[in-house]
């Protein structure tokens, strides 16, 4: 399973939105987000970033507008194969079992569940990690999202028994468009809805389409638990990527980052055949070789950008993976390319 990564279509979402409300585009560079983080169904975006630009948004506009606008602009698209098949289900009990059973696949940080007692259908968010604003806004988010999808599979009618956040209220907004109370500074987001939701009828129904997206979401599941110790990887490198404009990230930190303990984080990567430090080395000397092709940076700005407190202890490291310096290795690479 991924660590703390949200769906790059879900988030472009949340960026088209912000940038509605005043966050430019370039914030993303800032917050080491890319075109190919955002594209494509399998695109994963660190929940960190995720929480950052949130904060970012909630700065320049009311926080219950920004969820609501988020929110309500999550359509099936955004969800990707898991919406679509949610919508092609026939019955509230199965499309909400699409949701549950393969969630993980634009979600590897918070986690829905869903109890029936009383007459009550209660979706619960478990969302572990950092508890901040952004973490918070992030959780109302999910739950009004949620109601949305709820609105849209059984009709605009839909209206809640009650709604929880952890986020400290009054929240106006949220009563107005829910239609039923909403209660902060809960330990979890909840939805509360009728059981017999369960039993009623899809409107976009169309059970030939259901099978095959439960066919492709069955064979992208399998996918995702054979190269569990590939995607650990290629999400602990990325993020680690993003922090090292920063300085050297700590195991502690980007364990925060991905929604997980410094321990688990390091019982993986041992998992996986690796140790943090190595990841930390690869990823600069990957970085390294990418950014010495690009004649507009120096070599002092390369070891900045690859955390490196000093140039000379950039030089050592690059001598050890390469056996020559920075600037031999640009030289001869330039010479390369210009004898093609």
């Amino acid at each position: 399973m991924r660590l703390g990564m949200l769906s790059g279509k879900s988030v472009r979402v949340q960026i088209e939105v912000g940038q509605r409300l005043g966050v430019e585009g370039r914030m993303l560079d800032a917050l080491g987000l890319t075109d190919a983080q955002l594209s494509g169904l399998d695109a994963m975006v660190p929940a960190q970033s995720v929480y950052q630009h949130l904060e970012l948004v909630v700065a320049r506009a009311d926080a219950e507008r920004v969820a609501l606008e988020i929110a309500t602009a999550h359509g099936p698209l955004s969800l990707g194969p898991v919406g679509l098949a949610m919508r092609a289900e026939t019955t509230g009990r199965r499309a909400i079992g699409v949701l549950l059973r393969y969630q993980h696949l634009m979600n590897t940080l918070a986690r829905i569940d869903m109890t029936q007692a009383d007459g009550q259908l209660v979706l619960t968010e478990d969302r572990p990690g950092p508890t901040g604003l952004g973490s918070q806004i992030a959780s109302e988010i999910a739950v009004l999202s949620m109601l949305h999808w709820g609105r849209q599979l059984f009709g605009h009618s839909l209206v809640p028994l009650g709604m929880t956040v952890p986020r400290r209220g009054p929240f106006v907004r949220y009563a107005a468009w829910a239609g039923c109370d909403v209660v902060g500074g809960a330990p979890q987001a909840k939805l509360v809805l009728p059981s017999a939701l369960l039993d009623a009828p899809v409107a976009t129904a169309d059970p030939d389409l259901a099978r095959f997206f439960e066919e492709l979401l069955g064979q992208r599941a399998a996918a995702v638990g054979r190269g569990e110790g590939d995607t650990l990887l290629s999400d602990v490198r990325r993020a680690v990527a993003q922090a090292l404009a920063e300085g050297t990230p700590s195991l502690n930190q980007l364990a925060g980052q991905l929604g997980t303990s410094p321990r688990t984080l390091q019982r993986r990567l041992l998992d996986a055949g690796t140790r943090f430090s190595q990841v930390i080395d690869d990823v600069r000397h990957d970085l390294a070789l990418t950014h010495l092709k690009n004649p507009t940076l120096g070599i002092a700005e390369i070891a900045f950008m690859l955390g490196f407190d000093e140039v000379a202890s950039f030089h050592r490291a690059f001598r050890r993976w390469q056996g020559t310096t920075p600037g031999a290795f640009r030289s001869a690479a330039q010479k390369l390319a210009g004898g093609k």
